[in-house]
């Protein structure tokens, strides 16, 4: 499993050719959260053939890209995923939604 993280508690994993994330708003613990299927540069949420989201990894950065309106469903008020960009952890660490449990 590969982990890649932005700030204390936004972060992305890497497991095969599943992927999953959670990110943060500014304040407060709202929150966007996806498990899904990466494959040709293009991340398709679990169960859901609406939603595609654009990623790419350059070395040790992983950035997610534009999504339509279709993955609005992942994300509380106030918080956005498009163009978040993480950086690679030396070592992986467990990567959780809000209530504990894992993502990946």
């Amino acid at each position: 499993m590969i982990v890649f993280a932005d700030g204390a508690r936004d972060r992305l994993c890497l497991k095969g050719g599943q992927v999953a994330f959670i990110t943060y708003a500014r304040a407060g613990n709202a929150n966007c959260t996806l498990r899904g299927t990466l494959a040709n540069g293009r991340i398709q949420p679990d169960g859901d053939g609406a939603c595609t989201i654009a990623f790419a990894r350059t070395g040790d950065r992983a950035t997610l890209g534009a999504a339509g309106p279709a993955c609005a469903y992942y994300c509380g008020p106030d918080v956005s995923f498009t163009d978040k960009s993480f950086t690679r952890l030396p070592s992986p660490e467990p990567v959780t939604d809000l209530a504990g449990d894992p993502l990946c």
